[in-house]
């Protein structure tokens, strides 16, 4: 399941539809961009910006961790087709870097090739071993089943893996670009799409809560991490933790925790110094001889990337009681 571009651009009058049954900025985030570029070791998304990796063809679609894997987030068929062709068997493989996966392993995993009418071609990877519902030659409805995301193939992140093409080129869902007009067009997403995906997304803050210590980089990405909504005033420490995919060099990353009052009380500000395809991060507070002020802190985390000298960033905030 890997193509190469030939022929000329397609551009899609109509809208399909989304491809994953999830909510955008909730359950499901975008975790890379395809590759606009064209050009050798030189990765650009549709912003001109670093979220795309060399080469990849692909809109990837995250999951929180990997303990939602099981959760069963469907994969759906963006319009009427026919399945051109359908692989399962692979397992779901939860890795952190290449070298942990075979030697051997199907890039795609377990994935689904639907041809629709208008000669478009859907691709659909990294989806759940034994999930796969159709089979090659089956005639597919808009909005049908094909399996659930998971982990297989060559993927670091549970996570739908979508990519788009027509004659050959692949087309970029959110601007319908292919690597011939490049990026920083401000073309029509091909698809319906959610409006925070519309937006660019310099990364992805796929998990955020509230401890009473650090919390390890190995319970985030499983799934495993405490999530306390509560906790007593006497406690030792109260910990913001979570996990941000896709930091790129130069990044801005901004972590703020707030009392009842609505007071800063701890604030920290990051420059990332290289690529990093997952950052946990963990920002412990620990008391003094006092005991926490009783009612509802706030813990705000913020990305901010710059391309050129425009800003785009992401937040997200979560909320603990202390009583």
């Amino acid at each position: 399941m890997f193509f190469m571009a030939l022929t000329p651009a397609f551009a899609q009058q109509q809208p399909m539809a989304f491809p994953l049954d999830c909510q955008a900025g909730q359950s499901c985030w975008i975790i890379g961009y395809p590759d606009l570029s064209g050009d050798a070791g030189v990765a650009k998304d549709f912003k001109c910006g670093p979220g795309a990796t060399d080469n990849d063809v692909f809109l990837r679609l995250g999951l929180p961790d990997a303990g939602t894997i099981p959760l069963d987030m469907r994969v759906l068929a963006i319009d009427d087709g026919v399945v051109m062709d359908a692989t399962d068997g692979v397992s779901d493989i939860v890795a952190s870097s290449k070298a942990n996966i075979k030697a051997g392993t199907p890039t795609c995993g377990n994935g689904v090739v639907i041809k629709h009418a208008s000669g478009m071609e859907s691709v659909y990877c990294h989806m759940r071993r034994n999930s796969i519902a159709v089979e090659s030659g089956e005639q597919v409805q808009k909005g049908q089943t094909l399996g659930v995301a998971g982990q297989s193939g060559i993927a670091l992140w549970p996570q739908l893996g979508f990519a788009l093409r027509k004659g050959g080129y692949f087309l970029d869902p959110i601007t319908s670009a292919t690597i011939a007009e490049g990026c920083g067009m401000k073309g029509t997403p091909v698809m319906t799409m959610p409006y925070e995906f519309t937006q660019y997304q310099p990364v992805a803050i796929v998990s955020l809560g509230f401890a009473n210590g650090p919390v390890s980089a190995q319970a985030m990405a499983l799934g495993k991490a405490v999530r306390f909504a509560g906790l007593n005033s006497e406690e030792k420490a109260i910990n913001l933790w979570g996990m941000i995919l896709g930091v790129r060099k130069g990044d801005r990353i901004e972590i703020r925790l707030r009392d009842p009052r609505g007071r800063t009380f701890y604030y920290t500000d990051i420059l990332a110094d290289a690529d990093a395809a997952r950052m946990p991060v963990n920002a412990v507070r620990e008391r003094g001889y006092s005991r926490w002020r009783a009612g509802l802190y706030t813990g705000e985390l913020t990305v901010t990337r710059k391309i050129g000298v425009v800003p785009y960033s992401v937040s997200r905030s979560v909320t603990l009681e202390v009583e």
